[in-house]
């Protein structure tokens, strides 16, 4: 009979060994060692400021802290190194699969406590400037409880992306509130307790568990890809992509077919060609969105105003490159090479086109510092 333990052992040196095959293949040792460089003096920097003075600590919103610990703790993944071979050879054992089972998700919630542990280290000077004792011990029991929890919802078959964004905002707007801290603590523990003991591998198909695994083991490779496409993008090579069902919803059901302008001068023209190419395709608007939605995080988040109004400006730079670019996209577009557009037009146009997206982000910026003000 196999040994488990060896067998899992086995399967996560292999594993690791091509992690790390990839990380050779796309950096060389001279970018590591500038990152981490750069990592060392960030982290001499704040341990310096710290010794030095720490009244900038106290500017520091709690809320953005404790939204850090929950990205640490939620990036945290369940390995158990199945095989698709394990399907002919190992599904009849159903206790050794279990066991294989349960020591992944052992090493998940081990690998989140140090992960946790490790940021409230790391964060340690701006508890003890902001609680005491009492306070950081509800708080860190808080934190600990909470992490095996939800990285034993995350892998359970409780989630739901509903029942997900409820956990995340009644996480996030527990800040500060002690009475909050011990109801979540409690029920953390309750919880966990009963989904530990609910870990049992005939509680998904083989192919679940399979799909699981593969999916978290391949969170490496996803992003050095979309590292390779941001730098192929950067040297003029576009890659070529699928149409996403949105895309295609969009497409059918959901498109300006109507006239836009009045007036069909060549720009109004261009301009209403460019805002139905745009409004067609949703994987390219989401960056917009995005810049929105960091706008309006940023306004809740930062203490003053000023830093709100930084983050708005940066935003509105980050938004106007990017609809350069999208620009550039749209008149190399094929089609739009069938006429000769006027160069008069199109920069009367493209002018255009700025004007609207910009008070359109004007308009998410004050509706954003009003509420701020207000509340």
């Amino acid at each position: 009979m196999i040994d488990l333990r060896e067998l899992y052992t086995i399967r996560k040196k292999e594993d690791e060994r091509q992690q790390k095959k990839l990380l050779a293949f796309f950096f060389d040792w001279t970018i590591l060692f500038y990152i981490l460089l750069v990592g060392a003096v960030l982290i001499g920097i704040y341990i310096y400021s710290w010794l030095t003075s720490s009244d900038w600590l106290s500017e520091v919103p709690f809320r953005l802290i404790h939204l850090s610990i929950f990205i640490v703790v939620a990036s945290t993944s369940l390995r158990i190194y199945f095989k698709e071979a394990d399907q002919l050879f190992l599904i009849r054992n159903t206790s050794l699969m279990n066991r294989m089972i349960k020591i992944g998700y052992n090493r998940l919630i081990v690998f989140g406590l140090i992960k946790a542990t490790i940021a409230i280290i790391i964060l340690l000077p701006f508890f003890l400037l902001n609680f005491n004792v009492l306070q950081m011990v509800f708080y860190i029991m808080m934190v600990l409880l909470f992490t095996v929890f939800y990285l034993l919802y995350l892998n359970s078959n409780w989630r739901r992306r509903w029942l997900t964004f409820c956990i995340f905002v009644i996480y996030l707007y527990s800040d500060m509130h002690v009475g909050m801290w011990i109801v979540i603590s409690i029920l953390s523990l309750i919880l966990a307790m009963y989904l530990v003991r609910k870990i049992d591998y005939r509680a998904k198909l083989f192919n679940k568990w399979l799909e699981i695994d593969m999916i978290n083991g391949a969170k490496l490779l996803k992003w050095l890809f979309r590292l390779s496409s941001l730098v192929m993008m950067m040297n003029g090579i576009k890659g070529v992509k699928g149409e996403s069902d949105m895309t295609r919803f969009i497409q059918k059901h959901w498109t300006m077919k109507g006239r836009i302008f009045k007036e069909r001068s060549q720009s109004n023209v261009l301009l209403e060609t460019f805002l139905k190419w745009f409004q067609r395709q949703p994987t390219v608007w989401v960056y917009f969105l995005d810049v929105c939605i960091l706008t309006t995080v940023a306004f809740w988040l930062l203490p003053a105003i000023w830093m709100v109004i930084i983050v708005a400006l940066i935003s509105c730079f980050i938004m106007k490159r990017t609809l350069n670019t999208l620009w550039t996209l749209f008149l190399e577009n094929p089609f739009m090479k069938l006429y000769r557009w006027d160069k008069e037009h199109i920069i009367n146009a493209k002018q255009k086109a700025r004007i609207l997206f910009l008070m359109s982000y004007g308009v998410v910026v004050i509706a954003g510092l009003l509420v701020k003000l207000v509340f």
